[in-house]
């Protein structure tokens, strides 16, 4: 009788902890889709208010100061697959420095990103954030995009233009939280 009793409360207790750990990797994921538009808007903000700004470069250990106004490093052109508009290119540099690349730094580093947050990690998977896949990945059951982010543009006619950064375009960020797919359209033009 004891046995059965202690079988029948650890079912009931592990039901209730994977609805609990569900719940907490939902409010992870979206934590970290918050703060990165939060982080996206920051650095707009800073560049209004600074005329450069530093960004983690190429090897993860260097930073690259950029001209806010032309989003030139060291006198040269940022790729044009960053954007269109220069706040495009801060965005793309923002989300791309905070989920992929902060994750390298050393630990005592005061280098890159004007925020304190060093790294965001997938409440899923435990990797990266990041992921250039397009939006239509997440509402479909092809594969798993919960808790990954992906940054792209739609036309005026809401269609979604696949990489193609030099488009004139409605920048956004995507994400999948759980069964929820969450957008948000930047106010940066």
């Amino acid at each position: 009788m004891v046995v059965a009793i202690i079988g029948i409360l650890s079912s009931v207790g592990v039901v209730a902890y994977n609805g609990y750990t569900a719940g907490a990797k939902e409010s992870a994921c979206k934590g970290n889709f918050r703060t990165l538009v939060k982080s996206v808007y920051e650095n707009i903000m800073w560049c209004e208010l600074n005329p450069t700004i530093n960004f983690i470069g190429g090897n993860d250990k260097q930073v690259w100061e950029y001209d806010c106004n032309t989003m030139f490093v060291g006198g040269m052109s940022v790729s044009s697959q960053l954007g269109y508009t220069t706040n495009e290119k801060i965005a793309h540099l923002t989300i791309t420095e905070i989920s992929n690349r902060d994750r390298h730094r050393e630990p005592d580093s005061t280098i890159g990103s004007r925020t304190t947050l060093n790294t965001i990690s997938n409440p899923y998977t435990g990797r990266y954030v990041y992921d250039d896949t397009p939006s239509e990945y997440y509402y479909g059951d092809k594969y798993d995009m919960r808790g990954k982010l992906s940054l792209r543009k739609r036309d005026s006619s809401g269609n979604e233009l696949s990489n193609n950064w030099q488009s004139e375009g409605q920048l956004y960020l995507i994400t999948r939280c759980g069964d929820k797919v969450i957008e948000h359209e930047f106010d940066i033009y």
